[in-house]
């Protein structure tokens, strides 16, 4: 799912777009993996920046991981060992230590 949601993300990012509403409700799991839905993706203005789906991808994965929606980033052991430091650095309150979308997705493969 992380790696779904991440290529979704990127391939927003490289369009030069943010999804800016990306979370738990807006994937669709199937049988070939999950999906990112409801295009209303903006350029960046405001709230919707880059960053801030990027710290979405964070808290929609803690929420996969641990059932519910306030997961922090104490509840990083829901997580499989490989996921947690990309999570962690996701959930940075600097918005500029966050990764971007292309390096998420490489991390996350």
């Amino acid at each position: 799912m992380a790696i779904g949601c991440a290529t979704g993300i990127a391939s927003i990012h490289q369009a030069g777009l943010v999804h800016g509403q990306f979370g738990p409700d807006l994937v669709v799991l199937g049988r070939d993996g999950s999906r990112v839905v409801h295009f209303s993706t903006t350029p960046p203005y405001g709230a919707a920046t880059p960053a801030a789906d990027i710290l979405a991808w964070a808290h929609t994965i803690m929420f996969a991981a641990a059932g519910h929606r306030q997961a922090s980033a104490d509840a990083l052991g829901a997580l499989p060992a490989d996921l947690r430091p990309v999570v962690a650095d996701c959930l940075s309150p600097d918005p500029v230590a966050r990764p971007h979308a292309r390096a998420l997705l490489t991390e996350t493969c």
